[in-house]
């Protein structure tokens, strides 16, 4: 296991070089550090010297390496506002760990129970009901839900279940001054999380529901019912544990991609996140700022992808002799 382990980390490392050398040459494309530069009045010879002192008349790859280099070492650069990168990066990831860690953790527990529950009792009353709302949740959108959610559970006097003082506010876990997990973090993580899973429990249970559908009428399975095997057996330590490959990988896509796409959740309910770091540096031309976000969020793709093929070699072991 471990030096199936070693080869995918020998993998991941190129592909993060790739990665950072196509996002640094995305960002420079883009976004233009003289710009600001072009109504002076000496406009061309200011922006000719600002070019030479940022070092972007030398080649791409040159300034690439010289970020990169700096990068490593933690030295992000300062943002427009004169604040280091590497804080409000550091700061920012902290709050969108929280969010996903429980909204990923609440969505496996669900979409598997579900999926698992829909296959084994297919056509069911429970079933049709499960894939009603899976299709309502994979329609509805994430803002509309959020609103809504505020607007019921938060500011209606009538039905208000006090879940957050104030609405639009989140407290992280390292923000309420306390140490562990208390009933303040937790009443404010709600409304946020609700928001973040009522879509992702809806695909995902249906991933879990089809694979499940699938290894079920595997001839290993028949087999092992054959044998006269309890249900719960066949269902939980054969069926389940191949059903759960193609839901590994679905989240391991999916939670990777949240570290960077949480901007509509994080704006809504003000949560000073990954997402919103980046609308503000985008919205300000924030080079510096941009730069490691994207960076950060590829690192957080690339380390998810590698741990799905960690579980799949510990799920399936015939993977990892290959």
């Amino acid at each position: 296991m471990l030096r199936f382990i070693t080869r995918r980390l020998a993998y991941s490392v190129p592909v993060l070089v790739v990665a950072s050398l196509l996002v640094f040459w995305g960002v420079r494309e883009t976004f233009d550090p003289t710009a600001k530069y072009q109504t002076s009045r000496d406009a061309a010879r200011i922006i000719a010297e600002k070019r030479k002192e940022l070092g972007l008349d030398r080649p791409i790859v040159v300034q690439w390496w010289n970020w990169a280099r700096h990068f490593v070492t933690g030295n992000w650069g300062e943002s427009l506002n004169g604040n280091g990168v590497r804080e409000m990066t550091t700061r920012a990831l902290g709050f969108t760990v929280q969010l996903i860690f429980w909204g990923v953790l609440i969505s496996l527990i669900i979409a598997v129970a579900v999926g698992v529950y829909s296959a084994v009792r297919q056509y069911s009353v429970l079933d049709h009901v499960f894939t009603g709302l899976s299709y309502l949740g994979i329609a509805m959108p994430v803002f509309w839900f959020a609103l809504l959610s505020i607007q019921f559970l938060s500011v209606d006097p009538k039905i208000r279940w006090n879940l957050d003082s104030p609405p639009l506010y989140f407290v992280g876990l390292h923000s309420t001054g306390k140490s562990g997990i208390n009933m303040d973090y937790l009443r404010h993580l709600v409304l946020p999380v609700m928001a973040l899973t009522v879509q992702i429990i809806a695909v995902w249970s249906r991933f879990q529901r089809a694979a499940m559908l699938d290894v079920l009428s595997a001839d290993y399975i028949r087999t092992a019912r054959a044998k006269g095997l309890p249900q719960r057996t066949v269902i939980f330590k054969h069926a389940l544990r191949n059903a759960l490959l193609p839901l590994v990988s679905q989240t391991a896509v999916d939670a990777g991609a949240l570290f960077g796409g949480l901007i509509i959740t994080e704006s809504i309910f003000s949560i000073p996140g990954m997402g919103r770091l980046f609308l503000q540096a985008l919205l300000q031309g924030d080079v510096n700022v941009i730069l490691a976000w994207m960076l950060v969020s590829a690192v957080f793709v690339i380390l998810f992808n590698l741990l799905a093929d960690i579980v799949y070699g510990i799920l399936d072991p015939r993977i990892r002799v290959r």
